[in-house]
């Protein structure tokens, strides 16, 4: 197994994953949990779909974090394990955002455990990308 660096291409994805990180820790702190739920869904999905351009060096156009996850345990069954979660933060790609979709509040717990999540995987997923 060789232990390269990531692309170029590969690079400024995590930089913008790092960027939705800091978004959603900024939003937390702030107690906007529903903001901080979005940014935490945003790093996750970029962190996913830059694991998929380092594997295959194709941009999948896909919001659901089940898909994305899906698609890297193709590559590494690793993934699988953020099933479950990856179900509930999914949904908070919409219901976030639009007040047709908000069915409740978002609490400082779903923030904290979402922002949470998305720095294990965004952790996990990083460590892949030399691989």
């Amino acid at each position: 197994m060789t232990n390269t660096q990531p692309s170029k291409d590969v690079q400024v994805w995590i930089e913008k994953v790092e960027e939705d990180l800091r978004w959603a820790d900024y939003n937390q702190k702030g107690g906007f949990w529903a903001q901080a739920c979005f940014a935490s869904q945003q790093a996750i999905e970029k962190i996913l779909k830059t694991y998929l351009i380092h594997k295959d060096h194709k941009l999948h156009r896909i919001h659901k974090l089940g898909q994305l996850l899906r698609l890297c345990a193709k590559h590494d069954k690793e993934f699988s394990r953020w099933k479950i979660a990856a179900e509930t933060i999914s949904k908070y790609y919409i219901d976030t955002r639009y007040p047709d979709f908000i069915s409740h509040n978002f609490s400082q717990e779903q923030a904290a455990d979402a922002l949470k999540i998305a720095k294990e995987i965004t952790t996990f997923t990083q460590s892949r990308l030399t691989k």
